[in-house]
């Protein structure tokens, strides 16, 4: 079983907000099929001014056509704002430095010039995500790129995905 380690809120995005392209520089492997998103350590890689990274997150979310309520993030008053902010960062921390879903690679789209489009970020391969199979979070160390998930935790994943 592969794994491919994310910025937490990316990870979070997935899981929960829809997300279902993943931007990469190079695209997958020909035979990968299915595999597990990773939640990394830290929140914006480097854990400065995790607000405004989380914030960032829901925009694009919110632009890609992810609703709160019915809300669009430009229809929260500044207060509203502050308080989705914290309830996703205290949830992003939750997941943080885990294996939290499997996905299923669905496609791949390819890099473009234009702005974003979706969750599909410019000059970017989009990784086409499908059955998102999320669960509680198994904790482990990532790694960069794609790489091997250890028996145990792959076990613990299969298990998870079953029931």
């Amino acid at each position: 079983m592969r794994a491919l380690t994310l910025w937490p809120e990316w990870a979070y995005a997935i899981c929960y907000l829809g997300k279902d392209i993943e931007n990469r520089g190079w695209p997958p492997p020909p035979n990968l099929s299915r595999f597990c998103i990773h939640a990394g350590k830290n929140i914006g890689g480097t854990g400065r001014e995790i607000e405004s990274d989380v914030g960032i997150m829901l925009q694009i979310a919110s632009d890609a056509g992810y609703r709160w309520d019915g809300k669009a993030m430009r229809d929260f008053t500044y207060r509203e704002y502050l308080s989705l902010v914290d309830r996703v960062v205290a949830d992003i921390r939750a997941m943080s430095s885990a294996l939290v879903c499997a996905v299923r690679l669905d496609g791949v789209l390819p890099k473009r010039p234009q702005n974003m489009d979706g969750w599909h970020a410019p000059d970017s391969y989009g990784w086409k995500l499908a059955d998102v199979k999320r669960f509680d979070p198994i904790p482990c160390k990532g790694m960069q790129g794609l790489w091997t998930v250890p028996d145990d935790l792959a076990e613990k994943v299969r298990v998870s995905c079953a029931s």
